[in-house]
């Protein structure tokens, strides 16, 4: 199948490391997650210390709401720089 040839050497070791290349690509593909982060600040609108859900990087429910999926705010917690440190009382 292959010669001894410089040519055919370097098929052989594409051919032998091809199945790994697919892998490791067909890897990175899938770890494409939605990053989902939970943190607990103080909301100044709310007057109240809040558990926000952030799913890549948007507001998907905070504990300010009924229910807590409905938020209608401007969502300044998106902000980091306007956001207070995490709270101590968790």
């Amino acid at each position: 199948m292959f010669d001894a040839s410089p040519v055919g050497r370097v098929l052989f070791i594409a051919w032998l490391f091809l199945p790994a290349a697919v892998l490791l690509l067909g890897m990175a593909l899938l770890d494409r997650r939605r990053q989902v982060r939970v943190r607990r600040f103080w909301c100044d609108k709310a007057g109240q210390v809040v558990r926000v859900v952030f799913v890549d990087g948007t507001v998907r429910a905070c504990s300010a709401f009924e229910p807590a999926r409905a938020v209608t705010c401007d969502c300044e917690c998106l902000d980091t720089g306007r956001r207070p440190r995490r709270h101590a009382a968790a």
